[in-house]
């Protein structure tokens, strides 16, 4: 009876490793044919590992020589052949549609049921044999054991198999990816699968990522269940559902417990059943589904953190000469005045050039445009040794976000791609833009105009009620007033009835409407909670010059200018800081200090030279330089004059292209009045000065471009 015991005990063990292989398939858990054999080894290895168990336990209970026993144990494994519809995928028809969902656990019942029975009878059959001794016990417990230790090997390699398709030690590389209006740095994540990134376990830290269908995603996925897991001192696991955002980003974030040193990151669109959370099996889909994944990044926990949040506005074509705190005529920054009047106000603050992508760099490094290399038609890019803003504190674990209205219809600057994305998670550098009311009888279709930087602003609160939980920074250029036009949504504003407006009506008009919009954000941001730690910094990156030459006042209104005269350098700058200090400076500074002042707040520097000062530790400098053109215009004011020379020198080189001459030379407390012919007037009474200043502008241009040239070979 033996030789039939063990053929039918080899049969039955084959079928269920079968059995087991087929079903761990549909359910995930084998990846390849080579783990598909493991299975069914391991589990027929298991199945004759219980059979014998179950043998010696009989042998050691009651010792018998009868082979009525191992018949009736023959008779139990051949049930295993009910098994054989499922592995041979024969169509049943079973009287119900739900018992085809449950279809394996059918075959399996209907076995199990059998096989007990079975048993059962080799039960009573051993009690009614005659007994025998019990050294026959032995070869059964050794025939179970080494059957055990095969389904045991089995199990280690089916569980390293599944972690090794599963596991991605080396994610894929991140590459730009823009979603929506939004760009940022993102890989490929397919479905299923781990990836494992090493980290420093830090009190209060935020794991931040960011989700987004890919193109080729088709139809888009709604909602994944995303799975962070942490290692270290102890693993921390969690499981979230996130609603996938149509054409943006989706943010997760989760709080990395102290001392964890490696997190692993997965995403399914079905959540993990139970049983494999309590087994710890996660099953190998293989899908091909993929999504963008980007970061992990990491930020500090509002509520574990002084340092502030930091909100930086850089708003184009708005000068001093406009604004009420300095005594212009007209209401047309009331909410920047009430605003500016509550923090820091800084009344004579200088552009490094009226040229908004110089600003902005210059707000961004805290060094002039010789240094950072953005300048007119000089786009960078900016050296590698200079460090951005952003990317310093996001060493300091700040979440970074910018808004740079950059693609503009014609003029294109603050780009992605253009260097000033360095260092920001999210970069959004879309310029809203709208189709104008069709007037009744045109024939051609109406023309595209500023939809208005309430868009941009509304997109910036929105982040930043989003983030309001973790220290972040987030900068705004608003190029609103770029090109002064009459727009429907002002209304009349300083238009007047009766009459033609003016250049400066239309822009006035306009910085109304751009200054209710910056009023509204304001308001918006005061009533979100958790920002009371936050520093607010608004500058102009420069002003328009009005002025007629030769013709009087610059309030008569002549056609904008962007030059280097006083009305364009002169820009409003203002901090209001966590603390609500409220006072206003007369001192000269520059957009060159703001990047320093941001950065001593959070306790942190530039690794490279900055030529800025922090504006909250002194009341400004004796004298600021301001630039513009190719070759090389350079105006310098101190606090009676302003002084512009053409070097006559390239930009970048400093090498000779032009001839060299004084542009102006006027006083500055009369610089309103001033015209063309007060410049000859003041060089001849003024000799002295004229070289002094000549002397100092031709030094910081021959200083500068040095450094800057230094910097970019040696990075």
């Amino acid at each position: 009876m033996l030789p039939l015991y063990i053929l039918t005990l080899g049969i039955a063990a084959g079928l269920t490793g079968a059995f087991v292989r087929r079903l761990a398939a549909d359910q995930g858990f084998v990846p390849d044919f080579e783990t598909g054999v493991t299975v069914a080894v391991g589990a027929a290895c298991g199945y004759m590992a219980i059979q014998l168990l179950y043998m010696a336990f009989l042998k050691l209970l009651k010792p018998n020589r009868g082979g009525t026993v191992l018949v009736s144990e023959a008779l139990s494994h051949s049930a295993a052949l009910l098994l054989l519809p499922y592995l041979l995928q024969l169509p049943v028809p079973w009287p119900h549609r739900i018992l085809f969902k449950v279809e394996p656990l059918l075959y399996l019942a209907i076995f199990s049921i059998i096989h007990i029975f079975f048993k059962l009878t080799t039960l009573f059959s051993a009690t009614q044999t005659r007994p025998t001794h019990r050294l026959g016990v032995l070869g059964w417990a050794l025939a179970c054991a080494l059957c055990a230790y095969g389904a045991q090997e089995a199990g280690l390699r089916w569980q390293h198999a599944l972690g090794a398709a599963r596991l991605l030690t080396v994610p894929a590389e991140e590459k730009p990816c823009r979603i929506g209006n939004t760009y940022a740095m993102a890989r490929r994540a397919p479905e299923d699968v781990l990836l494992r990134f090493d980290l420093t376990g830090r009190d209060g830290q935020l794991l931040t990522l960011r989700w987004a269908n890919t193109p080729q995603t088709d139809p888009p996925l709604e909602s994944i269940h995303v799975t962070v897991e942490t290692d270290g001192t102890a693993v921390h696991s969690e499981t979230q559902l996130i609603e996938l955002l149509d054409g943006d980003w989706t943010e997760t974030r989760s709080t990395v417990p102290a001392g964890a040193t490696q997190c692993t990151i997965s995403w399914s669109i079905e959540k993990a059943s139970a049983w494999t959370a309590i087994a710890g099996l996660q099953p190998v889909t293989l899908s091909g589904r993929e999504l963008l994944l980007g970061g992990p990044a990491f930020h500090d926990a509002r509520a574990k953190s002084n340092e502030p949040n930091l909100i930086l506005l850089a708003v184009e074509g708005i000068g001093t000469d406009h604004m009420g705190l300095s005594g212009y005529r007209r209401a047309a920054t009331t909410s920047l005045d009430a605003l500016a009047a509550r923090g820091v106000f800084y009344e004579n603050a200088y552009t490094p050039s009226p040229d908004a992508p110089a600003a902005c760099m210059t707000l961004l490094t805290g060094t002039n445009p010789l240094v950072h290399g953005y300048l007119g038609a000089q786009a960078g890019p900016l050296p590698e040794g200079v460090q951005t803003l952003p990317e310093v504190l996001r060493e300091h674990r700040y979440a970074t976000a910018a808004f740079t209205e950059g693609e503009g219809p014609v003029h294109k600057d603050l780009f992605f791609g253009s260097g000033f994305e360095r260092g920001f998670e999210c970069f959004d550098p879309a310029y809203p833009m709208v189709q104008a009311k069709a007037t009744p009888g045109r024939k051609t279709p109406a023309p595209w105009v500023p939809a208005g930087s309430k868009i941009t602003l509304n997109k910036a609160a929105d982040w930043i009620q989003e983030h309001r939980g973790e220290k972040f920074m987030a900068f705004l250029r608003l190029r609103e007033l770029r090109s002064p036009q009459r727009l429907a949504r002002y209304g009349e504003g300083f238009l007047g009835r009766g009459r033609t407006p003016t250049p400066m009506d239309i822009y006035d008009t306009a910085l109304l409407d751009l200054d209710k919009q910056l009023g509204a954000f304001f308001d918006r941001i005061k009533t979100i909670p958790g920002l009371s730690n936050t520093c607010i910094v608004l500058a102009g990156t420069y002003g328009f010059d009005f002025s007629e030459p030769g013709r009087g006042t610059w309030r008569r209104g002549g056609d904008p200018k962007r030059t280097l005269t006083e009305f364009c350098l002169r820009v409003p700058l203002f901090v209001l800081t966590p603390d609500g200090i409220a006072r206003q400076r007369r001192g000269l500074v520059a957009l060159e200090d703001v990047a320093p002042t941001l950065l001593n707040l959070v306790g942190a520097t530039f690794s490279h030279p900055v030529t800025g000062k922090d504006l909250l530790a002194y009341d400004g400098a004796g004298e600021r330089v301001s630039m513009l053109g190719d070759p090389l215009a350079l105006s310098l004011r101190t606090q009676d004059w302003r002084f512009t020379w053409q070097s006559g020198r390239a930009a970048r080189s400093m090498a000779p292209v032009g001839e060299e001459g004084v542009l102006q030379f006027i006083n500055i407390t009369r610089y309103r009045m001033e015209r063309l012919r007060s410049t000859k007037r003041n060089l001849q009474n003024n000799p002295a000065f004229s070289r002094q200043f000549r002397q100092k502008l031709s030094d910081y241009c021959l200083r500068y471009a040095g450094a800057a040239q230094q910097q970019q070979a040696n990075p």
